[in-house]
């Protein structure tokens, strides 16, 4: 363990062989938990910009062999769990213009509610929101808000009409203010 703060509270624990790395904070609520050989990360600043946060709340736990991006912060609420293996959460990502090299950075935190169970090998990506009393099945690829109570379980592949504007940049609130590295936008 290699960050900047760490608060555990009452019967609060992390395992062993966790490999958790960057300028970030981690809160681990009453009976919070972190699982076994799970990787937390955050790149430098100058890549990264202001602070990124990983909190659980009361009985919350991250069981064993996740990945979470910290570019941004992660909220998990009371009595969550991130079960089985191999979840990965990202809090960025990426967006290429249509011709040429360009690209910019997308960033946005993921809030995660209370009572709510992420099942094995699922993708969170960056900015949303996951309400309370959710159950998200197993390989799941959740890349919207999910705002109501309920199972939800991964749909057919399916292909996602290209954006009509020529500049994705256009959709989304340009992080300025700090010295970072490329050409960083945020997700609300």
């Amino acid at each position: 363990i290699k960050i900047d703060n760490i608060e555990i509270k009452k019967s609060g624990y992390i395992d062993n062989f966790n490999s958790i790395k960057g300028p970030l904070d981690i809160d681990l609520s009453e009976s919070a938990a972190l699982g076994n050989n799970n990787r937390i990360y955050r790149a430098p600043l100058g890549v990264t910009y202001n602070k990124a946060i990983l909190c659980l709340g009361v009985l919350s736990k991250i069981t064993a062999n996740h990945r979470l991006d910290l570019t941004r912060s992660i909220q998990i609420g009371n009595y969550s769990t991130i079960a089985g293996h191999d979840t990965q959460i990202w809090t960025h990502a990426y967006y290429h213009d249509k011709t040429g090299p360009g690209r910019f950075r997308l960033d946005g935190e993921v809030l995660i509610g209370n009572n709510v169970y992420i099942g094995s090998r699922c993708i969170i990506n960056m900015g949303l929101k996951i309400t309370d009393t959710v159950v998200v099945g197993a390989n799941a690829s959740i890349s919207k808000s999910l705002l109501e109570a309920g199972t939800y379980v991964n749909q057919p592949i399916r292909m996602i009409a290209p954006h009509a504007e020529s500049d994705a940049r256009t959709r989304f609130k340009k992080v300025e203010g700090y010295d970072i590295c490329e050409e960083v936008y945020e997700k609300k």
